[in-house]
């Protein structure tokens, strides 16, 4: 046998550190482990409906609509930190339905923030404002008195029905809104419903007898739930007044919409999409509902909630009109005309 090769001994390889491991570049990073984008809402964002409430040691002038809830107190330097915070140009200040007709804190919130106020900070640091106050129709103030409050900013009137429980057949309803109607029109100033859905068909009914009243839904009009159009006749109604121009809507208060809840807002997505459908956002209004009275602890993220309608605004090209034109038209779309009913 031929002898074997003889096998060369390599000396061992030097022994190389271990390197700690490299983070990712940001553009291979899982999408989950990313930070959230900067999102910058639309310019002159409004927020079509916030509160503020006064102390809790003040007495309404009017009793509760819910004396059994008793608000915590929000004042307007904290709602000047959620429009900073969220970066809103225009506050639309709601009468609560805890303050009954006394419109003190929202009044309070418009002189605070008028341009002519020597106290308030310099004009870029504050948002400007419009206000929603409740009255009697049929024992309104005085001219001289709505006028004053139009000069503050006061856009609209709100009938709260919803908080009340109240549940008026069509005809009631009908009667109602007919008491409102003059006084609206006498100042230029929209009529805010907060009602069910089951009464949407009833106001589709009632609107052409309202002579051009500028109307607006608060919180979706009130759904028992999430609803679709062809299945629900109040959800029809609601896409028949928006098409017609008669109506506006607020995608505000998801959250209060039975079966969604805080942190899944994203069930209503359905219903915002078929608003969006009806003239591309014109007729839709943002709102952030702040400070979510009854939900307060609850933790409602604005932003998150922003960026929602943002996201579902961005394939029809509704983002400015959601967020500020179709604001715009709806709180300051009436003229003065003396404000006598």
């Amino acid at each position: 046998m031929p002898p074997r090769p003889t096998l060369t001994v390599m000396p061992p390889r030097p022994t190389l550190p271990i390197m700690p491991p490299r983070p990712r570049p940001h553009h291979l990073r899982p999408l989950h482990s990313l930070p959230p984008a900067p999102f910058t809402p639309p310019s002159n964002t409004w927020d079509s409906h916030l509160h503020v409430s006064a102390p809790r040691t003040s007495t309404p002038a009017a009793p509760s609509s819910n004396p059994a809830y008793t608000p915590s107190y929000h004042p307007l330097s904290s709602a000047l930190a959620h429009a900073s915070r969220h970066r809103l140009t225009t506050l639309v200040f709601v009468q609560p339905s805890t303050s009954g007709l006394d419109n003190t804190p929202v009044l309070a919130a418009l002189a605070a923030l008028a341009p002519a106020n020597p106290s308030h900070p310099p004009a870029p640091a504050r948002p400007a404002a419009r206000g929603v106050i409740v009255l009697d129709p049929l024992r309104p103030p005085p001219p001289s008195t709505l006028h004053t409050w139009h000069l503050a900013g006061v856009r609209g009137i709100r009938l709260n029905l919803r908080s009340l429980s109240a549940t008026p057949s069509p005809r009631e309803f009908a009667h109602t809104l007919s008491h409102y109607a003059p006084l609206c029109r006498a100042t230029g100033w929209a009529l805010q419903l907060h009602i069910d859905l089951a009464l949407a068909p009833a106001l589709l009914s009632a609107a052409a007898d309202l002579g051009g009243v500028r109307i607006v839904l608060d919180h979706f009009c009130g759904p028992p739930g999430v609803v679709a159009a062809g299945r629900d006749a109040g959800w029809d109604a609601v896409l028949r007044l928006l098409q017609a121009r008669a109506a506006w809507v607020k995608v505000s208060g998801a959250y209060r919409v039975p079966g969604v809840g805080v942190g899944r807002e994203e069930r209503v997505e359905g219903m915002v999409r078929e608003l969006l459908g009806v003239g591309g956002g014109r007729g839709v209004v943002w709102g952030s509902d702040w400070p979510h009275t009854r939900f307060e602890t609850a933790g409602v993220d604005t932003e998150r909630w922003m960026r929602m309608v943002y996201g579902w605004c961005a394939e029809r090209g509704a983002r400015e009109r959601v967020f500020g034109l179709s604001a715009r038209e709806l709180w300051d779309g009436g003229e003065w005309q003396g404000g006598g009913a």
